[in-house]
Order: structure tokens, then C-alpha cells, then sequence
């Protein structure tokens, strides 16, 4: 079959390969490095608005990868009067020092408007925003300290930022972070945008459907185990693990695809593969290969009569 494909380029083999033994699985593909908030939200949580926005970060894509977790930080986005009967009296003016009971997280509002008649609080404002790892929910609502204490307000959260706790593996450029708003009061956060970082070697990627004894049922990302021929490879992907034969078309029952792209952009399928060289078919673009012609091959950029591999 010629010189077979060096086992670095096999994500579930690559940890070894890069002086990461014992330290878990070897995968392709990355880990995520930051997670940047996109609409920060307005959310109402209280004792009839109990739902806190959750941050969904899915399972990597490789399926031999190791989930990411992160934790979202909060802060005050704004807060009003809980209701006319509930505006007290005897309150005045502040700048920046007022604190509401229950409320901590070093958050500290203004009033900026009180009533000329007994005082009553009217409008209330956030000077420092706080810091909240979890969204404290009052019985109802928070008491203003100060008059005659008995202004209660509602108070509106927003994402301060998002910290990734553990980057995982074997994530690619199909990763989609998303908030869970059901059942949230207000408005609540947009998707945020994240940044990948290599943590191994990138492993060759692309889709394979195994057969239906071996737990496949749809063509889905694989890692490849075993370069058992020239044309087949050992695989695992989230249905299970079994052979699959290079095709050049989308893949069925029993099959895969690797696809290299030409410094035109042009796109390939690879029927053959072997240490240094790649046979292509082409799919989409301009072709600057013809059909079973050999090109070399790299993960990296491509170049005059190399084409680059498709990784993560």
C-alpha cells in the first residue's frame, strides 16, 4: 500500500507522539481557550423568575475528545421599584454607596431621584455592577438599606464574562456555544464567540458512516485508529467502531472521506493515501488537479502540487 500515514496524524494515537503520556487521550483537533459573551442580556430573577440562563457547550466533535466546561460570571444590569406601595420614604439622594439586603456580590447603586413628598425612592441605578458566580434569588425583593428600609426593588442581571475552566479536546471550527434562554424573564444572552488553541498534534478529520453491526447509522466526524490499507482505516466515531473505505463521494454504510483542499480553493476527495502522497477526485472549484492525479500532502498551507489535508 506504500509507506503508511505516520501515527501522529491519527488523533487517538498522537498523545504519545508529542510527549503528552499519561496526561489522557490523544486527539486531534483543539481545546477551547476563551469564550467571549456576544448580547450580555437582561434578565429578571426573582421568586416568580427563577430561571437562570444556562451557557451550552457541546461535546467536541472528534469523538474520542474531552468535554470543555466554563462558568459564566454576572453582573447588575439595572434595577427599578418592585411597585408603587413598595417605593418607602425618608430615602435621599446618593451617590454610588447605596446597598441592597441580600443582594452582596460588591454591587452598590445610585439614587437619583426621590419623591418631594416623604422621600419616596423613584429611581435607582447601578454604580458598581458586582460580580456574581451564581444569581442570588431573594424571597422577593431586595430592600434598600437606608430611609426607612422598606423600598424593595427588582433587580436585572447581565453576563459580566465567561471563564473557561477546563479547554477539552478534539474541538474544530463546527463548535457552536449557545445560551438556554427557555423559561427566562427579560432578555436573555446571545451566543457568545469563543478562540481554539492546539493542545496536540491535528489529527486528519472528515466523515465516516460504519456499518450498521458496528453502530453506525449516519455519516458523523471520525478518528482514525488503525491505517489498515492504502484505502481503509480502523475508525471510532460516536456511533461506535468498525472499517470504513475511502470513497469520493458522501460517504454510506461502510465508508469515509478525507478531503484536501489546492491553493485555488479548489476541494478533493482522497482515494488513496500513503505517507507523501494523496490520489484526488475532484469535488468543488476550479480544478488544478485532474481526476486520480497524486499530489503531495501536508496539514498545513497548501502550495505548487501539495494539497493541505483537512484537520483538527
Amino acid at each position: 500500500m506504500g509507506r503508511p500515514i505516520k501515527k501522529k496524524f491519527f488523533g487517538n494515537l498522537n498523545n504519545e507522539q508529542y510527549g503528552h503520556v499519561g496526561t489522557g487521550s490523544g486527539i486531534g483537533g483543539e481545546g477551547i481557550s476563551t469564550i467571549t459573551p456576544g448580547t450580555l442580556g437582561s434578565v429578571l430573577v426573582c421568586s416568580t423568575a427563577t430561571t437562570v440562563p444556562a451557557l451550552v457547550i457541546p461535546a467536541p466533535a472528534i469523538p474520542t475528545g474531552v468535554q470543555a466546561t466554563a462558568r459564566v460570571v454576572w453582573e447588575v444590569e439595572s434595577a427599578y421599584v418592585a411597585a408603587p406601595a413598595l417605593n418607602g420614604h425618608g430615602y435621599t439622594i446618593t451617590t454610588g454607596t447605596t446597598i441592597l439586603t441580600g443582594l452582596g456580590g460588591g454591587a452598590t447603586f445610585s439614587i437619583t431621584a426621590v419623591g418631594s413628598g416623604q422621600g419616596e425612592v423613584q429611581t435607582i441605578v447601578p454604580a458598581n455592577r458586582g460580580s456574581f458566580t451564581t444569581i442570588p434569588v431573594a424571597a422577593d425583593t431586595y430592600q434598600v438599606q437606608g430611609g426607612d428600609g422598606n423600598n424593595q426593588v427588582h433587580v436585572l442581571y447581565r453576563v459580566k464574562q465567561i471563564n473557561v475552566l477546563t479547554s477539552g479536546t478534539g474541538y474544530d471550527s463546527t463548535l457552536a456555544i449557545t445560551f438556554n434562554n427557555t423559561g427566562v424573564v427579560g432578555t436573555g444572552p446571545g451566543n457568545p464567540t469563543y478562540a481554539l488553541t492546539a493542545i496536540y498534534q491535528n489529527a486528519i478529520e472528515g466523515v465516516a458512516y460504519l456499518l450498521a453491526k458496528d453502530g453506525g447509522s449516519s455519516a458523523v466526524t471520525y478518528d482514525i485508529v488503525k491505517q489498515e490499507a492504502s484505502h481503509r482505516y480502523l475508525v471510532k466515531t460516536s456511533q461506535g467502531i468498525g472499517q470504513c473505505k475511502l470513497v469520493a463521494r458522501a460517504p454510506q454504510a461502510g465508508e469515509m472521506t478525507i478531503i484536501a483542499t489546492a491553493t485555488n480553493g479548489s476541494t478533493y476527495y482522497v482515494t488513496k493515501l500513503t505517507a507523501h502522497k494523496a490520489v484526488l477526485v475532484h469535488k468543488t472549484g476550479t480544478p488544478l488537479f485532474a481526476d486520480n492525479a497524486t499530489a503531495g500532502w501536508t496539514l498545513g498551507s497548501p502550495s505548487t502540487g501539495k494539497v493541505t489535508i483537512k484537520s483538527a
